[in-house]
């Protein structure tokens, strides 16, 4: 039985970011996921400047995105962000420098983390340096001061190849993709030995975000099965919203088929895979429901089935956007809202009588309530053991008063823990020399202050 998502979007209200040259201008087009309403909202200069690679920020307040400053030399380019409307478009990287990461050239691929906070870069080494050809990097995604392009650029990874005969594993030219919770980046590796290329493998890192900046704590090298050895250049991969199946481009005889990895969410091993539909560089909608990708030249969207035990199955597809030759609308990426939660702790209300669950597609929250009668507990010290009602409630009764609280510092008075008015009768002192200060029921939910005036207290003065 196959089982069908349902859409939260319209093809119309859903919006895709996608790269076409214009007028002799590389652009970056903003439309809707049906076709409709295609902008340029960035034009290089004839001749001279163009973009490629777009990525929508979460939540869609920005598109990232390669500028090409030089295209008779593709590899002079700078990342650069841009408002969906066409303003505010800022450099996040230069094309060249040397920052905290090491120096580099020309950057590719721009992903953002899921926070919105970084941006994962592709950089190649500079000309007459040996090692690893490409690293990945972040450079973080807020505005640099004039002049200022490459000072916080961070080197993440770096592949391991033998710096003197370039033997070894090198990260290709292929967009990487970032796991919804910030956990996991994903790319693929080729292999050269003796200037021959030998084979692919699916790299998966561990990052820990819960630094100044995301470092990586493991790294996972997968290989590959023997049908999947010829990985096609430029389409990238990308990550289903809830950590499930990758999508990349697989090229047999000539002919490129967007294709889907399921792995082991422990091992990372893969577990299944399948053909979905010839084409390239294909990414997910936010529901996984359909992927928009590229079919020769033309760029189509394709609905998605899933079969009982969650087998993404192709039904069909439709143009959105034609074959124009270099008009086409080329490296498309669907723009996701910013999710509330990424794993079911992120719902936590606090409330012992709801279960909390992260919906991994839509990325919302659910808070329902406990079968009534369970057990649970408001958190409060000065209540005692509860019991959830039909609303998802937590019925407690107070404990008695006067009972200690806040390790000592306070009592429980009605059930709320609280400071006594007064424990000794230095904290009744009325400042006023006329009077008896004391303190009635110390350190208990009766005390009280009593000050009572004397006129024989008066020595200098009279009371």
């Amino acid at each position: 039985a196959l089982i069908l998502l349902s859409p939260t979007q319209t093809l119309a209200e859903a919006e895709i970011a996608c790269r076409q040259i214009l007028q002799q201008r590389i652009t970056v087009t903003v439309m809707g996921a049906d076709g409709s309403n295609p902008t340029a909202i960035y034009k290089g200069d004839k001749f001279k400047m163009g973009s490629t690679e777009p990525k929508w920020s979460p939540g869609g307040e920005w598109i990232a995105f390669r500028r090409v400053t030089n295209p008779e030399v593709d590899q002079i380019s700078g990342i650069y962000k841009i408002r969906p409307s066409g303003e505010e478009m800022t450099q996040i990287l230069c094309a060249s420098g040397a920052g905290p990461g090491g120096s580099f050239r020309s950057p590719y691929f721009p992903q953002w983390s899921p926070d919105g906070q970084w941006i994962l870069v592709q950089v190649s080494r500079l000309e007459g340096e040996t090692g690893a050809e490409n690293w990945l990097g972040i450079v973080r995604a807020n505005d640099k001061p004039d002049g200022d392009c490459y000072s916080d650029l961070i080197r993440l990874y770096t592949p391991d190849m033998d710096p003197e005969t370039g033997d070894g594993w090198n990260i290709v030219y292929y967009a990487p993709t970032w796991t919804d919770d910030g956990s996991k980046i994903a790319f693929f590796e080729e292999q050269w030995i003796d200037d021959s290329l030998t084979g692919y493998r699916l790299q998966v890192l561990d990052i820990d975000d819960s630094g100044p900046a995301p470092t990586v704590t493991y790294v996972n090298p997968i290989d590959l099965p023997y049908d999947l050895q010829r990985i096609d250049v430029g389409a990238g991969v990308d990550w289903q919203r809830g950590g499930g199946n990758i999508l990349l481009t697989d090229t047999h005889d000539g002919v490129d088929k967007i294709t889907w990895l399921e792995l082991d969410p422990e091992t990372y091993e893969i577990q299944r895979w399948g053909h979905l539909t010839e084409g390239w560089s294909a990414t997910w909608s936010p529901q996984n429901d359909r992927m928009v990708y590229n079919s020769g030249m033309e760029l189509r969207v394709a609905n998605i089935e899933y079969t009982a035990d969650g087998k993404p199955v192709y039904t069909d597809s439709s143009i959105i956007f034609p074959d124009q030759n270099s008009r086409s609308c080329l490296w498309p990426d669907w723009k996701r809202d910013a999710l509330s939660c990424s794993a079911d702790a992120d719902c936590d209300d606090g409330n012992d009588c709801t279960t909390d669950a992260c919906d991994l597609q839509s990325g919302t929250c659910s808070n329902i309530p406990l079968t009534p009668g369970t057990s649970c507990s408001d958190g409060n010290e000065c209540t005692g053991p509860g019991i959830c009602n039909d609303s998802g409630d937590c019925i407690v009764d107070p404990v008695d008063d006067d009972t200690s609280c806040d390790s000592g510092q306070g009592i429980c008075c009605a059930g709320v823990c609280s400071s006594p008015i007064c424990v000794d009768t230095s904290d009744c002192s009325d400042q006023d020399f006329c009077t008896v200060d004391s303190c009635s029921f110390s350190n208990t939910c009766a005390a009280a202050c009593q000050n009572t005036f004397d006129p024989s207290l008066g020595s200098t003065e009279v009371c």
